[in-house]
C-alpha cells in the first residue's frame, strides 16, 4: 500500500508541477475530474516511468517488454477521457492558462509529467514501480485512476496531498467525525 501511495503521490506531484495554482489548497478536483485527468495522462505517466526505469530493469520487466498491449489500451481510454478531463485541466492551469485550448495543453501536460518523473524517480524505485505497473496492468485505466484518487483521499486529503480532491457530497470530515470543529 505504501508503494502505491508513493506512486499516487508521484502522479499528483507531476500534476502539481504544471502550475502554482494546482498547489493552492482552495482549488479542488471532484472525483470525476481527478479520475478523468489521471486516465487522460496515464499513458504519459507509464511512458515516463518506462523511459526512466527501462535501462535499469531486466528485459522481461513490464516497463521494458510488456508495454505494447498495456499502452494501446491506456491510449484508447485516455483519448476517451480527455474531454472529461478538461474541467480539471482548467483548474490546474488557473488564470495563467485561461483560454488555452485543452487540446493544446495535452502534450504539454504529458511533457511536464514525464520531466517530473525523470527528476524525482530514483533507480532503487524502479523494481517496485515495475511490480506495481505489472500488478495494475490487467485493470482498465479508469480502475487504476479510481484507485489513485481513493488512496489520495484515504491518505489524508488536502493537508498531505499536493493537489486537493474535493470532499464527496455528504462526506463527513475527519475532524467532524472526531468531534472537533
Amino acid at each position: 500500500m505504501r508503494r502505491t501511495m508513493v506512486a499516487a503521490g508521484a502522479l499528483w506531484m507531476g500534476l502539481a508541477a504544471m502550475s502554482a495554482n494546482a498547489a493552492d489548497k482552495d482549488v479542488c478536483f471532484s472525483d470525476t475530474e481527478a479520475t478523468s485527468l489521471i486516465v487522460a495522462i496515464l499513458p504519459d505517466l507509464v511512458d515516463g516511468l518506462a523511459r526512466k526505469c527501462g535501462p535499469s530493469l531486466p528485459e522481461n520487466a513490464t516497463l521494458r517488454g510488456g508495454l505494447m498491449p498495456l499502452m494501446a489500451r491506456y491510449r484508447g481510454e485516455s483519448d476517451a477521457a480527455w474531454p472529461r478531463a478538461s474541467g480539471a485541466l482548467a483548474k490546474l492551469g488557473g488564470k495563467d492558462l485561461a483560454g488555452v485550448s485543452p487540446d493544446l495543453m495535452r502534450p504539454l501536460l504529458g511533457s511536464i509529467l514525464t520531466a517530473k518523473i525523470a527528476e524525482d524517480m530514483k533507480p532503487q524505485d524502479c523494481v517496485p514501480t515495475d511490480r506495481l505497473i505489472k500488478a495494475l496492468s490487467p485493470l482498465p485505466a479508469s480502475n487504476v485512476a479510481t484507485m489513485f484518487v481513493s488512496i489520495l483521499q484515504l491518505s489524508g486529503g488536502k493537508d498531505k496531498s499536493p493537489v486537493n480532491i474535493c470532499p464527496a457530497p455528504g462526506a463527513v470530515s475527519a475532524a467532524a467525525a472526531a468531534g472537533r470543529p
